[in-house]
C-alpha cells in the first residue's frame, strides 16, 4: 500500500515538473495545461486611436461566433469573455497604445477567437461588453446592467472587433495593428 502511494506521489511530481516545463514555453506557442490550454499572445500596438486622446482602451479576448449570415463587418455574438486587459491610456500625437504579452486560457470548450477593443472614458469604473440582443457574456464578473447614467459599463465611445490572427477590418504590419476609422458601435 505504501509503495503504491509513493509511486503515485512520484508520478504526480513528475507530471507537475513536466507541466511546469511546458508552461515556460516561448511566446506564440500553445501550452497544454490539464483540460484547458494557455495560448500566448505576443505584445502588439494599436495605431489609429489618436482622435481618442485622453480616453482609455480596454482589451477583451473573447470566444464568439459570427453573427447571423456572417456578413463582413458584422459584430460577432460573444459566448465567453476569456480575459480582460487594461485599461490603457490613449496618448495623443499619434503615439501607439502598447498591449503587453499575455496568455489566454481555454474555458471549457471555448477558446478565444476575437479581440474586442473598447474605447471609453477614464471615469467609467467598470467596462463590460454585451451582445446586440442585450445579453451580457460570462467571464466579466458581476456587471450592473441597471446603470443608465455616464458611469454605465456600456457607455463607451467606440468598439473595434478584430478576428484572432486574421485581422479583419485592420491592417497589420509587424506588431502594429492599424485600426480603421470606421468602427463597430456597441
Amino acid at each position: 500500500m505504501t509503495m503504491k502511494i509513493k509511486s503515485l506521489i512520484g508520478l504526480l511530481a513528475l507530471g507537475l515538473l513536466l507541466l511546469l516545463g511546458n508552461a515556460s514555453a516561448a511566446e506564440g506557442t500553445t501550452v497544454v495545461v490539464g483540460k484547458g490550454a494557455l495560448e500566448s499572445v505576443n505584445p502588439f500596438q494599436l495605431k489609429g486611436l489618436d482622435t481618442y486622446r485622453g480616453l482609455y482602451a480596454t482589451i477583451f479576448f473573447v470566444s464568439g461566433r459570427e453573427a447571423g449570415l456572417g456578413i463582413a463587418g458584422s459584430r460577432p455574438r460573444i459566448r465567453q469573455v476569456m480575459k480582460i486587459e487594461g485599461p490603457f491610456e490613449i496618448h495623443g500625437n499619434g503615439e501607439l497604445v502598447t498591449i503587453p504579452a499575455t496568455a489566454v486560457s481555454r474555458v471549457g470548450a471555448f477558446q478565444f477567437n476575437y479581440v474586442m477593443i473598447v474605447v471609453h472614458s477614464p471615469y467609467i469604473e467598470k467596462v463590460a461588453i454585451r451582445n446586440l440582443d442585450g445579453t451580457v457574456p460570462d467571464g466579466q464578473g458581476k456587471v450592473d446592467t441597471t446603470i443608465t447614467d455616464d458611469s454605465s459599463p456600456f457607455n463607451y465611445r467606440d468598439l473595434f472587433v478584430l478576428k484572432k490572427f486574421e485581422i479583419s477590418g485592420a491592417e497589420k504590419t509587424g506588431a502594429i495593428v492599424q485600426l480603421v476609422p470606421h468602427s463597430i458601435r456597441p
